[in-house]
Order: C-alpha cells, then structure tokens, then sequence
C-alpha cells in the first residue's frame, strides 16, 4: 500500500521554502527599475532537421544526473521514507489518506466533520481555498498536494474581493480545526492564508513595520506566517522532528523573536483544546472517591 509519498516530496522539499514562499533579489520589485541582464546564449540548432533531443520522461534520471543517483520514482519508494512517511499520515494535510474525501459532496462531508472527522476539515479549507480564487472544487486535492499552484496566496498581486475574503476566512478556521483535531500540519495552510488575509507578520503584530524593513530576504522568510505555524506543530509534538523527514523539514533557525511568536501561538492552540480538557474534568468528577483516595494511596507509597 502506498502511503503519503507526495508528502515525502513536499517534506524534501521544504529546505526550499523560504526560497519559494519569497521572491529572490533577482525577481523585479514594484516600482524599482528592472536590471539589465545579458541574452540567454542561443545552441546550436541540430545538424539534422528532424533531429530532437531526448527529453526525460517524469520520474526518471536524464543524462546530466551522476549515475546512480536516486529518481523521484526510487526516492518516493525507499523503505526508509515510507516507514517514517506511515508514522506522519495521521497528522499530514496531504496524500491518499484524503482521495477518498475529495469525491465527496457537500452534505457527506460535513457530516464527516461533524464527527470531528480532521481529514474532512482539510478538505472543507481547501475547497473554500478554492472558491476564493473561482476555482473548480475538484481542484482541492491538487492543491493540497502541490500538483496546483496559487501565487497570489504566497505573492499577493492582486485585491481580495469581501467574497473572496470570506471564503478565504472558512479555509483558515476549518485547517485551525483540523489541527486542532489531530492534523497538525494543516497548520501550514493556515498560516499562508492567514498571511494574505491579514498582510504577513506585520499585519498580524508579530513584528513592527520599519523592524520588518530592516530584515534581509531570509530573514523575513523566517517570519512567514506558513513558517512560522510549521513550527508550532512541532513545538506541539515534538517528537515529529524525529526521523528522516522530521530531521529534514524542522530547519527555521531560533531567535528570541521567533521563539516569543511560537510560545504565543502554542498557548493559543492550546486554549482552542476547552472540550478536551472539560471532558477530562466530567470523566473524573463522575470517578468514586473510594477510587480517587486507592490510585492517590498508591502514588504515595511508590
């Protein structure tokens, strides 16, 4: 059976995201004056008319890779990836565990959330992803796995219509759910939507406007809001740093900025959790005293 292999990718690829989530110093800035660059230099076309270059199908190594390297198709079926990609299913925002819920419809899926069903509450912030930018629902599950691109939510160009922002406002509470239900690392999408929502850390009072100014590229990556609530999944289970994956994706450096934002939020997430801890609190009122005073005996003797 194969498990959240998109995932593996996605995970491998995060060393990338600051680089993804933030335009380079080569990318034009609005309203500074474009660099000058040099022509690309043009091949030579081939000898033979009819002749074309071999082009690598999808998955496969091509002739400027060292030999022996691993493709994407061996990378996604190592043992070793799939083990500790079996042990992240359970908390991902991405991956099979959701295909079967993406077919579903509307009323089948709230019922699914009604239950406190996490994997439905993904789907629910995807497809309200969706509507926000006038996109067919079926596009959901491309999204979650990054098989579908939305710029303007990592790039903001454009304004968010009151439509859209309300749309965009379901996504964000219905991954905050869904983490709160188990599927920490929804708390990634609600981090890039919060961002647009509310302009970046800035706009969220993480961080003053001229400090902000101050930081360089890397810096202000740190800070993305998507970063940053990556973070606090695993400032709540920490034990997901272990392993591959857990050992390649916790990469944000530690600074008394970041640590101050991460505390907050986790104490935040934590006061979202009122029906576990009062459920907890009915549990134990209901216990005998006789019970209460034998498990309170037993401590003290060990």
């Amino acid at each position: 059976m194969r498990l959240i292999t998109i995932s593996v990718l996605l995970v491998l690829l995060a060393m990338a995201t600051i680089g993804f989530l933030f335009r380079s110093s080569n990318e034009p800035v609005p309203g500074e004056p474009l660099s000058t660059t040099t022509a690309p230099e043009i091949q030579d076309l081939p000898k033979n008319a009819d002749e074309k270059k071999a082009v690598p199908e999808y998955g496969t190594a091509d002739l400027l890779d060292k030999p022996g390297c691993l493709t994407f198709s061996q990378l996604e079926s190592l043992p070793a990836l799939l083990q500790d990609a079996q042990r992240m299913e359970s908390v991902s925002s991405s991956g099979p565990a959701l295909d079967s819920y993406a077919s579903f419809d509307g009323a089948t899926l709230q019922g699914f959330v009604d239950q406190g069903d996490s994997a439905a509450m993904v789907i629910m912030g995807a497809r309200a992803v969706m509507r926000a930018y006038a996109t067919n629902e079926s596009m959901a599950l491309e999204w979650l796995n990054a098989r579908h691109q939305i710029h303007d939510l990592l790039v903001p160009g454009s304004q968010l219509s009151p439509t859209a922002g309300l749309a965009l406002n379901d996504a964000a509470y219905w991954f905050y759910e869904a983490a709160l239900h188990g599927r920490l690392f929804a708390l990634e999408q609600h981090g890039v939507i919060r961002s647009r929502l509310f302009g970046g850390p800035v706009g969220l009072g993480w961080i003053g406007q001229e400090d902000y100014d101050a930081l360089d590229v890397t810096e202000r990556g740190w800070l993305h809001p998507a970063n940053v609530y990556q973070e606090v999944a695993y400032d709540l289970a920490p034990q997901l740093k272990e392993g591959i994956l857990g050992s390649l994706s916790y990469r944000i450096p530690e600074s008394d900025l970041l640590r101050d934002i991460r505390r907050r939020l986790v104490a935040d997430f934590n006061q979202s959790l009122p029906a576990t801890a009062s459920g907890a609190a009915e549990i134990l009122n209901q216990v005998c005293d006789s019970v209460k005073r034998e498990q309170l005996g037993r401590h003290n003797l060990e």
